[in-house]
């Protein structure tokens, strides 16, 4: 972390701090419902993010994850509190497995704040505009788009401003030119999490939803 400019730790260390606030904060008053569906959630997400794909960039590489539509799935189902958890650790499974070599700490710690900062901000978003979330969980199509296009800006601008800082690129150029095509994922994403919801309403069984997440 050293080598990179002064600008780009001190970035890194504020959205690692950002996200740790949120975590804190938000847990602290998280009272813990539906401990099993929570479990698969978050096993279904780890195992999920290791499916990612490569994308290089200009001063290093990312990747895409995919597990963005469970972790959606759990933002509308168990709400923000427990979805930081399960993105987290999504984050730090995506950072740790079917790497070509071991990531620095503060890569994986970067990157599970960045998970933790989009999802408070997606939940927000969507709390917002009306959409609830819970056993009584509805997905209306605006809140749901407008949470999912939070999330993809907040996730994707954070990480792009990163390697802008690294490389003395601008922030935007590297987001248009690396990240904004990948906007389509992440509404695929809000749907599929959209319709395990109505499943889970429908039939009551929240195993039988969790089929109905994509994961691709």
């Amino acid at each position: 972390m050293m080598r990179r400019p002064v600008a780009g730790r001190m970035y890194v260390v504020a959205m690692i701090a950002l996200g740790a606030v949120l975590m804190v904060g938000t847990l602290s008053t998280w009272q813990p419902t539906r401990p099993g569906l929570f479990a698969a959630l978050l096993v279904l997400s780890v195992i999920s993010s290791a499916l990612k794909v490569d994308m290089p960039l200009g001063a290093g590489s990312s990747c895409i994850s995919l597990s963005y539509a469970v972790d959606f799935t759990a933002l509308l189902l168990l709400g923000p509190a427990p979805t930081m958890l399960i993105a987290v650790a999504s984050g730090w499974s995506q950072c740790t497995f079917r790497m070509h070599e071991r990531n620095p700490a503060y890569k994986t710690l970067f990157s599970m704040a960045t998970l933790a900062v989009s999802v408070a901000a997606a939940g927000a978003t969507y709390a917002w505009l009306g959409g609830t979330t819970g056993i009584t969980a509805s997905a209306p199509l605006q809140p749901l788009m407008a949470a999912a296009l939070v999330y993809f800006l907040t996730n994707s601008l954070a990480v792009a401003a990163a390697f802008a800082l690294s490389s003395g690129r601008g922030v935007l150029r590297v987001w248009h030119d690396n990240f904004l095509w990948t906007i389509s994922s992440y509404v695929v994403g809000a749907i599929g999490a959209g319709i395990a919801v109505e499943v889970f309403q429908q039939a009551g069984q929240w195993h039988t939803a969790l089929a109905f997440v994509p994961l691709g």
